[in-house]
């Protein structure tokens, strides 16, 4: 939704950041990949590689150094990924929760966001009902 605000090498320690959430709980499943390859989609990234994924110190000293507007896109997004499959997945939000706190987000706007996504699935859940029956 955001993510077309982010520089290139914001985008790509952003999908490292992607893919350490989706594997925290130990499970990767069909609605996270297919979140991450709408965020290569939306990012204009044509490929993910994995196997070159930034150690996850790296991405939280990477994004310790960027804008708080930056912080708040990249924890959002991520918050959206941890809830894709309907649900927030406890281990994997509670990782996001450490990751905002590493990269020094405020506990306030961590908390504002995380209602945030909350409720924006609560409305787009309402909508696809209206529109798509």
């Amino acid at each position: 939704m955001f993510l077309n605000r982010l520089n290139n090498k914001e985008k790509e320690m952003f999908l490292d950041a992607a893919v350490y959430v989706s594997q925290a709980n130990g499970k990767v499943n069909d609605e996270e990949k297919e979140a991450i390859i709408g965020y290569c989609k939306e990012m204009g990234v044509t490929f993910y590689d994995i196997t070159g994924l930034h150690n996850y110190e790296e991405v939280v000293e990477f994004f310790s150094k960027v804008t708080k507007e930056k912080k708040r896109i990249v924890c959002f997004e991520l918050l959206g990924l941890a809830e894709v499959d309907g649900e927030f997945d406890e281990v994997e939000e509670s990782f996001i929760e450490k990751f905002s706190e590493d990269i020094a987000l405020p506990s306030d706007v961590y908390e504002s966001l995380k209602r945030d996504i909350e409720e924006y699935t609560i409305i787009y859940r309402i909508i696809c009902g209206h529109v798509i029956g």
